[in-house]
């Protein structure tokens, strides 16, 4: 199975078959793939001007966040028992975006059941949202900032995250702060069931 894997995730294929499958009704074979990337220096290579308000999340944040994305709120409260943290983006009283961390050993991607190991020496940052109009205009690097912040708080030297491949607006964004890239996960899930492959970049 893994030989067969290894033959239909050759790029730039793997968007065309990717699209195939999504039009499967129920989708009963979905394919994915994530490039991890890592943010290790201690400033950004970009200047930003900081237009928004960003704050951990009070308990009555949840209600709007989950209206952004019309996600459940037994995911967040799910997530917050599991000891994940999260950074909201405020703009006039209202959210606007946020972002997840965690600084636990590992972590299970929802979508797919992967388990992300976090090294020590890490935190780990996922499920980032930011309202479409607010998209560009800094809230993301402010988001970056924070987590800065928090690195140096909790005694961790260096940032986790992935970008699904082919968001290339996500990954250009992480590219031009300075994460670098250093893994590619490919995921096929078959029936609910998954088998994970990993590249070196």
């Amino acid at each position: 199975m893994l030989s067969k894997l290894k033959n239909i995730i050759k790029e730039p294929k793997f968007i065309f078959l990717q699209s195939i499958l999504q039009k499967i009704p129920l989708q009963p074979v979905k394919l994915y793939c994530f490039i991890f990337l890592e943010f290790k220096g201690e400033k950004p290579r970009i200047n930003y001007k900081n237009r928004f308000e960003v704050r951990e999340i009070k308990s009555d944040d949840l209600k709007s966040m989950s209206a952004l994305e019309r996600k459940n709120i037994s995911i967040f409260l799910k997530r917050l028992e599991m000891g994940s943290y999260c950074i909201v983006g405020v703009n006039n009283s209202s959210i606007i975006g946020y972002m997840w961390f965690t600084d636990k050993n590992s972590y299970t991607e929802e979508r797919t059941g992967f388990k992300i190991l976090i090294p020590k020496d890490s935190i780990y940052s996922y499920d980032a949202f930011i309202l479409p109009k607010y998209r560009l205009k800094g809230l993301w690097v402010s988001f970056q900032m924070y987590m800065l912040y928090r690195m140096g708080e909790l005694s961790r030297s260096r940032i986790i995250t992935f970008v699904d491949y082919g968001n290339n607006i996500s990954l250009r964004s992480h590219l031009r702060f300075g994460y670098l890239p250093f893994k590619k996960i490919f995921i096929l899930r078959v029936f609910g069931k998954s088998i994970f492959f990993e590249k070196k970049i």
